[in-house]
């Protein structure tokens, strides 16, 4: 009875409108992509890091993650031997391939063996040096002379852990591994080979080349694409004959 005459008075006691205390909203801090996942794969040239992304220098996980996706994914797996595979066939190299659909057939599959050799070469040498494998759009480019400068010279230069430029030697020994495996193991045995051999591998440092500047103004090219077609879907359609 005492307990039941108390608690309305209690009741009463407490004072009306006081804020009911909450608990404090969580905080969420913003989850930092990996390096990987910032990656685009160009399917013909490979691996990039679009000039929208933040650099950082790759794990040992990452760079053979990004090494796995170039060599064994399609398409870009598919795409990327399919340049020197069309050069080598045009230009009747090796001869005693001839130009048939086997000698195609054989021309790409060493391209692609030789493609991956030079990945893996550059991907091992980089891991050591703390170097660079992707190739880096720059962001702070504002011409096309600098932008066109930023993609040639990653041919033979790329970032070291602190994204400083050096000279990317894996990079440039990855060009004559590749060749050497391709012309020595793969293509059949010729007078000369040795030259063969230079020649396949100077000719890496020309597929570079090309491969970076696509790199580079490839991705505007797409947008200026898209939105010139996005222009055209929205344009009000034409009025009707005789109106």
């Amino acid at each position: 009875m005492f307990a039941a005459f108390t608690l309305p008075l209690l009741a009463q006691d407490q004072p009306a409108g006081l804020p009911v205390p909450t608990s404090p909203p969580a905080t969420t801090e913003p989850v930092e992509k990996s390096q990987v996942s910032q990656t685009e794969m160009q399917p013909m040239f490979g691996a990039q890091l679009p000039a929208t992304a933040s650099w950082k220098p790759l794990t040992t996980g990452e760079r053979w993650k990004i090494f796995y996706e170039q060599g064994f994914v399609p398409p870009v797996t598919v795409v990327r031997p399919l340049i020197p595979t069309v050069l080598t066939f045009a230009s009747h190299s090796p001869e005693r391939w001839g130009r048939t659909w086997g000698g195609l057939g054989h021309r790409f599959a060493a391209n692609w063996v030789g493609t991956v050799v030079g990945d893996f070469t550059e991907t091992a040498g980089a891991a050591m040096l703390h170097h660079e494998t992707r190739y880096i759009a720059c962001h702070q480019c504002k011409s096309v002379k600098a932008r066109m400068w930023n993609s040639l010279r990653q041919v033979v230069q790329t970032y070291d852990g602190n994204g400083k430029w050096v000279f990317a030697g894996p990079r440039v020994v990855s060009s004559y591994a590749s060749a050497a495996v391709t012309v020595y193991g793969l293509y059949p045995q010729e007078p000369h080979q040795l030259r063969s051999f230079l020649a396949f591998g100077t000719s890496q440092f020309y597929y570079s080349a090309i491969g970076d500047v696509s790199r580079e103004f490839l991705p505007d090219l797409l947008r200026l694409i898209r939105r010139k077609k996005n222009r055209t879907s929205l344009a009000p359609p034409p009025p009707l004959p005789g109106k």
